[in-house]
Order: C-alpha cells, then structure tokens, then sequence
C-alpha cells in the first residue's frame, strides 16, 4: 500500500491562520482540552486544522485507508518552522508531536472501521474527508 506524499503538507499548514496562529503563539502545532494531552475526538476537534489535510490523503489509490508514518510529518513540521522562519523546537519535542498526530490518525480509522459515528461533528467531518477529501457529501 502506497501512501500520497506529503511534501506539500506543511504549506497546506502554513496556509491555514489557526495552524500559524498556533504555532507562532506556543510553538508547537496541537493544542489540548486541559493539561492532560490525551488522544481523543474533543483535542482532535480542537486540531482540526492541522489533521484536516492529513485526513485528506489517508486513503490510497487502492481506496484503502493507510496510516502516515512519523518520521515524514516529523519532516512536514521541521518545513513548517522553516517556511515560517521560525527556530524549529528540539527533535524529542517534535517526535511527540509527530506522534500524536498519527494518533489522531489512528483514531479516525479505528473509528471508519467500526463504523462508529462520532457526536462531534468536526470529529465527523474529518471521518468524512478521508473518503470525500472535497466534502461534496456533507456530513
């Protein structure tokens, strides 16, 4: 299973004011509900923007959905604090990061091979863009 390349990921975070916004403020690209950084459909509401393009290519040619491997979003956000221009945090801050990402990743397929259907209805919109990565079918 091949997956589509990311190299245009970080400027499709770099285009996107809440990812920039995020990142210029606390340097870091997620955000959290309280200060626990536990992996669930509220902080991945809450990261919309920065999962919203990943969840766009999860799916291969295949129309299989396949998992995004750490060390290429690590590179994505080193990019990213490149593009702009802004001193990248240490590398064990962004292998956290890359992480928890895929985390979030992992939990959007666990739940589109239950067929679980989240209350949250950002939670559901990104389920919706892995197949449907232009939401013509809105959920």
């Amino acid at each position: 299973m091949s997956m589509p390349s990311l190299a245009s990921l970080s400027k499709e975070w770099d285009a996107a004011e809440a990812v920039r916004e995020q990142v210029r403020s606390h340097r870091c690209l997620l955000t959290w509900q309280g200060a626990d950084k536990k992996v669930n459909m509220k902080n991945a509401a809450l990261n919309y923007s920065v999962i919203k393009p990943l969840a766009k290519c999860l799916k291969d040619s295949n129309n299989e959905v396949g998992m995004h491997h750490v060390p290429q979003l690590e590179r994505q956000i080193k990019a990213l604090f490149h593009i702009m221009k802004l001193e990248p945090p240490p590398f064990k801050e962004i292998k956290q990061e890359a992480k928890k990402i895929k985390a979030f990743l992992v939990l959007i397929k666990k739940k589109l091979t239950r067929d679980q259907v989240p209350r949250s209805r950002l939670f559901r919109l990104l389920m919706a863009l892995v197949f449907d990565p232009d939401l013509k079918d809105r959920v």
